[in-house]
């Protein structure tokens, strides 16, 4: 038996660490196994392309700095290690648990994250462009500036993680769940976040410019200040959503869900809100300037001071509306319910109002 203490040395051209390792007729693989496994510190080290499938450490192991590119750790234990700075391109860690582990400023690109556990591991700056993270655990992890550029992070479960400032442009986030997240000022431009479930999550000045949130549950969500432009958000639901100042300009909002939802202030202009519900939603000073909002759902909305030119509100339900001071000169108002609706000191010049069902509210008279 050799033993190999304390020393410089080289394996696979690593640089320099302090490592204690013992080979008997075993493969290098082997050796290093045997030391991670005790916990030895590998900061700085090499170990570029190593197999150590299934590794499990008796306590938290140093692998700061480590050269670890194409690693193989597929479901190794590694919890509370440190991993701070590491080169980890190309490497499997799918079902690896990683739960508290220091990640932050990590190189993961194109890694397999897939099914593993990182659970308050902190990723703060870490690149994970083209990763793989389906299914993968990031409840409460630390992602401030992290780079998620076309990672797969379908059905991933990203609760309560932070990602404020986190670049998640052309991510695949479908089914994801980022219910209670921090994404203030996060990119998700052209993101495909279908059916994810973002309720309660912090979005606000996030940016998700031609995002696909078709059938996305924002219920509660923040989105003040946010940018939506073009994306795509049929069926969302973002009931009692705050998208107060929101840049919602051309987006597909058919048959969502905006009942109670805080929309003063927005810019809808030219955005597709065709049956949608809007219930008892606050849109005073709202854009909504060539808005198709036909058969849409407007009872006891507040609509004050609202630009509503050239829109189409035919066959909406506005009973009980507030429309007072809003500009709906040459809209389109046919067939549309104005029951009890309050207009007074509307712009109704060329407002087409043919069909249109109106009893004014006795009392308000």
């Amino acid at each position: 038996m050799s033993e190999v203490r304390a020393m410089r040395f080289d394996i696979l051209a690593k640089t320099s660490a302090d490592v204690v390792l013992t080979v008997e007729g075993e493969s290098l693989e082997a050796a290093v196994l045997a030391a991670l496994a005790r916990g030895e510190n590998f900061k700085g080290t090499n170990l570029a392309g190593l197999q150590v499938p299934k590794l499990s450490v008796s306590k938290p192991v140093c692998l700061e700095e480590c050269d670890l590119s194409g690693i193989n750790l597929a479901a190794a234990d590694l919890r509370g290690c440190q991993l701070a700075d590491t080169e980890l391109p190309g490497a499997c860690l799918s079902r690896a648990n990683l739960s508290g582990s220091n990640l932050s400023g990590a190189t993961l690109t194109g890694a397999d994250l897939s099914s593993a556990d990182l659970s308050g591991a902190d990723l703060s700056g870490a690149d994970l462009t083209g990763a793989n993270l389906t299914r993968a655990i990031l409840r409460g992890c630390q992602l401030m500036g992290a780079e998620l550029t076309g990672a797969n992070g379908s059905r991933a479960d990203f609760g309560e993680a932070d990602l404020t400032r986190g670049d998640l442009r052309g991510a695949v986030l479908g089914g994801a769940d980022f219910r209670d997240c921090q994404c203030h000022g996060a990119l998700f431009t052209g993101a495909d976040l279908s059916h994810a479930r973002l309720s309660g999550a912090i979005l606000s000045q996030a940016r998700l410019c031609g995002a696909d949130l078709t059938e996305a549950n924002l219920k509660k969500a923040n989105l003040t200040g946010a940018s939506l432009i073009g994306s795509r958000l049929s069926n969302a639901r973002l009931t009692e959503a705050d998208l107060t100042g929101a840049d919602l300009r051309g987006c597909d909002l058919s048959d969502a869900h905006l009942d109670k939802a805080v929309l003063e202030g927005a810019r809808l202009s030219g955005t597709d809100l065709s049956g949608a519900d809007l219930k008892r939603a606050r849109l005073s000073v709202t854009e909504l300037d060539g808005s198709d909002l036909s058969s849409a759902k407007l009872s006891q909305a507040d609509l004050s001071e609202a630009n509503l030119t050239n829109a189409d509100l035919s066959r909406a339900d506005l009973r009980g509306a507030v429309l007072t001071g809003a500009d709906l000169s040459s809209a389109d108002l046919s067939d549309a319910s104005l029951d009890r609706a309050n207009l007074s000191g509307a712009n109704l010049s060329n407002t087409d109002f043919s069909g249109t069902q109106y009893e004014q509210d006795r009392d308000a008279s």
